[in-house]
């Protein structure tokens, strides 16, 4: 998910630029000031990925207890495709001891800063995560996974139909049998129209930029920059991202025919949202998704059923009845159910007795 995923069209560019600000000046003896190390220089893109795009104790929070709901039992072990650094499979094992992780990525240099990040992040706890290098539509684990996740948009990295079902075949045959998967995905009016949007993350601003839509085969083109206003300095094209911007219903398609029965979608509430300041929000969320309280919660206080407007997309599978509560980017998740004209989308919610059979 850091984007850099070469061989699936996804390239690291990461052109590091310098607005001088009248640095260039000459000084009091007629010599040009010594160039300084600005801090685009210095920044490593995935820490500033990890910062403003990333949220790890959320999506966390959001699994175990939507898997909760489902199953009634937790959840032991986690698969990230489309990994990156593993931000999220080190949040998982530091949820609880029992945890275990598998990272799939196919960038070396990327999974290289994974360890460096994560050997210190988690200490002896660090032997529980797995680093996989390969193609995730290729990878067969050692074991059978309780949930695969592919956040971020990832799998719009493949373009073709048969190039997706190959990946959704993959993940099914990951699964245990009672397992799920999880991903997301991004739509609505302004994912087709070329525009650019800043987001300030404290030391740094986070530029999201769509340059292109092709309404003939739904591709689409976004990078992420980043730019620093205390020395100017800017990291442009950071990660650049070559997509297809699959449907809701492309995806839950493809995802039946390769087995699974059933399809459950959440959206952000914004509405919702408006309605909570931080405060209340981290009323809800008490000791957060760092110990196990977040296991032991009563799913049914995870319910939301409330319809709502919604910008942000994600799909798991099987039925599932959990809320996301952090504050961060995808809080408020609210299910769509049942097929009434008053709802945003019609999906298929009859509850499923079996996830993939052996």
């Amino acid at each position: 998910s850091s984007g850099i995923n070469a061989e699936y069209g996804i390239k690291k560019q990461g052109e590091v630029v310098l607005e001088t600000n009248g640095n260039d000046k000459k000084g009091k003896r007629g010599k040009k000031n010594a160039p300084t190390v600005t801090k685009a220089q210095t920044s490593n893109i995935h820490d500033l990925y990890q910062k403003s795009v990333q949220s790890p104790k959320s999506d966390v929070s959001f699994f175990l207890k939507l898997f909760h709901n489902i199953r009634g039992r937790k959840p032991i072990s986690l698969k990230e495709d489309f990994s990156g650094t593993g931000v999220l499979a080190a949040e998982w094992i530091r949820s609880n001891f029992e945890r275990i992780a598998f990272c799939v990525e196919l960038d070396k240099p990327t999974i290289e800063r994974g360890k460096e990040i994560n050997m210190d992040l988690l200490g002896g706890s660090f032997e529980r995560m797995n680093f996989v290098y390969g193609d995730v539509t290729k990878v067969l684990l050692p074991e059978k996974v309780d949930i695969v996740a592919a956040l971020n948009y990832s799998f719009c990295v493949f373009k073709t139909r048969g190039m997706l079902l190959s990946y959704f075949k993959m993940v099914k045959e990951s699964l245990v049998e009672d397992g799920i998967f999880i991903c997301d995905i991004f739509g609505g009016a302004l994912s087709t129209i070329p525009f650019m949007n800043e987001r300030d993350c404290g030391d740094f601003t986070y530029i999201w930029e769509q340059e292109y839509f092709n309404p003939l085969t739904n591709e689409i083109k976004c990078h992420i920059h980043f730019s620093f206003p205390l020395d100017g300095s800017k990291i442009k094209y950071a990660f650049t991202y070559d997509w297809r911007l699959w449907s809701i219903v492309e995806i839950k398609e493809l995802l039946l025919e390769v087995g699974f029965r059933s399809v459950s979608i959440w959206w952000k509430n914004e509405k919702q949202r408006e309605k909570k300041n931080s405060e209340e929000i981290d009323n809800e969320l008490n000791s957060g998704s760092n110990s196990e309280d977040s296991d032991n919660e009563d799913p049914q206080k995870s319910i939301e059923k409330e319809a709502g407007d919604k910008s942000e997309e994600r799909v798991d599978i099987k039925k599932g009845k959990g809320k996301s509560k952090e504050k961060i980017e995808l809080e408020n998740l609210s299910q769509v159910s049942g097929d009434s004209d008053d709802e945003y989308l019609e999906v298929t919610t009859a509850r499923q007795t079996k996830v993939w059979n052996a």
